[in-house]
């Protein structure tokens, strides 16, 4: 064990929120540190690798972390090591009691939320705490804050948090990769046994000669009906007929529809993230390399059938009257009159029922 990691180690005081110089320093820096659009981070700091105590200049303190950086791997889709290994494996620099500890921490999930406040009273962690530290003078047990703290070293300088995220993405991944493995190999199954029913039962009925002719005319019809919904259904038709006007979907590329995506994304605060090297991580970076490559391009946009928009509802009717003409008041009011400026302007009367400004000849009745 080096000498930084044993300085890591050591017992903290009895306040639990007291972090040493090394986790607070982890834990400022990877807030700036770049994030993928699940929140994982790009990169992470060798807590071995960083001053035990601070230094005396900002600048030296900035070129201890960017000595201490090193970057995580996303090829496999969830983040790595250089050499393959999840993010949530031990840290080559992590103490076995600190991973033994996340190691509970993790499998806290499956009891409830996990609290990490909970873990400084698990039996196995004091008494491992209590032979690697011991107690101190008026101590019969190691301290439950005592542990508190230690934890909330690990949980800073170990990356508890992002390390978790990532082991809980990934599970939720896999189990979602096995439920459809499940799903296709039911769907091929039911597939197979439907096939072969289908075939004895066109051999034993349809092909039988007395089928048809045994039919009513009205089972006849509705059969018929049956058969081509099942026909329109299959090449993704509504069954029932045509789509309305209001449902056709627009002629609309997918070439546009990457670009009014790409457009979005490139939007202000849309969230975007980028890796270490400029690159666009998440929507905006697929989209990228499929408007630059032409092949690809057209090979998805082959794929597309259609763009489904969803169904407006029509407007209820209105009143042709509403909204038409100028309002009155009652004739009670006779502080309210038309003035000689409002007969000028002009009247908007068109459809308003019961009026009439003309007179029997014809010429307007009030004149200004």
């Amino acid at each position: 064990m080096s000498t930084n990691t044993a300085q890591a180690l050591q017992p903290l005081p009895k306040t639990a929120t007291i972090l040493s110089y090394r986790a607070d320093l982890v834990r400022k820096a990877m807030a700036r540190v770049p994030h993928t659009t699940e929140g994982l981070p790009v990169a992470y700091f060798r807590a071995d690798l960083l001053p035990a105590e601070k230094p005396k200049g900002a600048e030296e303190e900035l070129q201890g972390l960017k000595n201490a950086s090193a970057d995580l791997s996303y090829e496999h889709g969830y983040p790595t090591f250089p050499d393959g290994r999840p993010f949530w494996y031990k840290l080559d620099f992590e103490p076995a009691f600190a991973y033994g500890a996340f190691q509970i921490y993790l499998d806290s999930l499956d009891s409830g939320p996990r609290e990490l406040g909970g873990m400084s009273k698990n039996p196995e962690l004091l008494a491992i705490a209590l032979q690697m530290y011991g107690v101190m003078e008026g101590e019969t047990t190691f301290p439950e804050e005592r542990l508190a703290g230690i934890l909330y070293e690990y949980f800073n300088l170990y990356y508890w948090r992002q390390r978790a995220r990532a082991h809980d993405l990934f599970r939720e991944a896999a189990s979602r990769h096995i439920r459809l493995r499940r799903q296709s190999s039911l769907e091929e199954s039911h597939y197979v046994l439907a096939t072969a029913l289908l075939g004895q039962l066109k051999e034993q009925v349809l092909n039988s000669p007395s089928f048809f002719t045994d039919m009513a005319p009205k089972t006849a019809a509705d059969l018929l009906g049956k058969l081509v919904a099942i026909q329109r259904v299959s090449v993704g038709l509504p069954a029932s007929g045509p789509l309305s006007q209001k449902e056709t979907p627009e002629d609309t590329t997918f070439e546009m529809i990457l670009r009014s995506l790409k457009s979005r994304a490139e939007q202000p605060n849309n969230g975007q993230v980028y890796d270490q090297q400029g690159n666009a991580v998440g929507s905006k970076g697929l989209v990228d390399k499929i408007l630059g490559d032409k092949e690809t391009a057209g090979m998805m946009q082959e794929m597309i059938i259609r763009v489904s928009k969803a169904s407006h509802r029509s407007l209820p009717e209105q009143d042709p009257y509403v909204g038409k003409g100028r309002t009155f008041q009652t004739r009670d009011r006779k502080d309210q009159v038309l003035s000689r400026e409002d007969l000028q302007t002009g009247l908007d009367m068109d459809g308003s029922p019961g009026v009439d400004l003309d007179g029997p000849d014809g010429s307007d009745a009030v004149k200004p």
